[in-house]
């Protein structure tokens, strides 16, 4: 994907190809958390009542430490009422991480029929996957930010000072 747009187009319709679903939302963990593709949607309308409460759904799925099965039952509760107005019967939560870098975000995926454990365990590989392409659009701070935080008189370079004049 060229760009992080395209890779949320990428994210919620070509994951498809790997197994069926029927909607598909990507959520990023970016600033508040919002939802930025919807599968079968060229752009999402922020404004728009469907985006409002995946986007509130997102928000609370997103405390989930790993894959979760969802449906109307489970779901959170402010999200109970108003679920067969926006999904099918089932749906799964796949948090999208990088290694050390933490959340960047969560993928729902739903469908009328419940995930499989096979189907779990292989979101649970693509999940790793898709956080590392989100990360990778991540804003990185300059070198020279860095070094010039590094160089900034503080505690830290303290220590190494006074680590160096013992050697």
């Amino acid at each position: 994907a060229p760009d992080l747009e395209g890779l949320g187009f990428v994210i919620v319709n070509e994951t498809l190809n790997l197994l069926p679903y029927r909607q598909a939302a990507l959520w990023s963990a970016a600033g508040l958390g919002s939802v930025t593709a919807v599968s079968g949607l060229p752009q999402v309308d922020p404004n728009a009542p469907y985006l409002q409460w995946l986007n509130r759904l997102c928000r609370a799925l997103a405390a989930q430490p790993g894959i979760t099965p969802l449906d109307a039952a489970s779901a959170p509760a402010d999200s109970r009422a108003e679920w067969a107005d926006w999904l099918p019967a089932h749906a799964l939560w796949l948090p999208l991480q990088a290694r050390q870098d933490g959340l960047e975000g969560g993928l729902l995926l739903a469908r009328d029929q419940p995930f499989s454990e096979h189907e779990r365990a292989l979101l649970g590989e693509l999940g790793g996957s898709y956080g590392h392409a989100l990360a990778a659009f991540r804003p990185r701070e300059h070198a020279l930010s860095r070094l010039t935080s590094l160089l900034r008189p503080g505690r830290a370079q303290r220590r190494v000072l006074l680590a160096l004049l013992l050697l």
